[in-house]
This record gives structure tokens, C-alpha cells and sequence, in this order.
């Protein structure tokens, strides 16, 4: 199962703001869709 870019962005944005963690910016899934991806899509 792959994840979207919003499904990683608010994953991350999540484990930003808990657990002791307090980063006020958040993540979008344009920046999230702007990193190279180690996995191809086509591949599935």
C-alpha cells in the first residue's frame, strides 16, 4: 500500500506536534510531492 502525498504530509505534521515535539510549521503535500520518492509508483 502506497501512501499520497497529503496521507505522508499529515503523518508527519502529526509526529511533528507530539510526543514532545512542538514544530509550528506544517507540511504540505506540495513540499511532500517536491522530495524524491525512493519508491516508483509504476512499479505497482
Amino acid at each position: 500500500m502506497l501512501l499520497s502525498d497529503a496521507q505522508i504530509a499529515e503523518i508527519v505534521n502529526y509526529i511533528r506536534s507530539h510526543f514532545g515535539n512542538h514544530y509550528r510549521e506544517r507540511l504540505t503535500a506540495a513540499e511532500v510531492a517536491a522530495l524524491q520518492h525512493p519508491i516508483s509508483t509504476a512499479a505497482y
